[in-house]
């Protein structure tokens, strides 16, 4: 068949993932990731307890 081919890679194309729900959460989750750097050394000894995630 000439256009069997064809059709496939347009099929492959048209057709959604198979979780698309991950896809999203993973977009919404870009947005919510802090940016925030390591504490700098002078503020670290003044601190009590150095928290485990920050």
């Amino acid at each position: 068949m000439a256009g069997a081919k064809r059709d496939q890679k347009l099929a492959a194309i048209i057709t959604p993932a198979a979780n698309p729900i991950i896809a999203s959460k993973t977009f919404l989750f870009i947005f919510l990731k802090k940016n925030t750097n390591a504490a700098p050394s002078a503020v670290t000894p003044q601190v009590n307890k150095v928290a485990s995630n920050a």
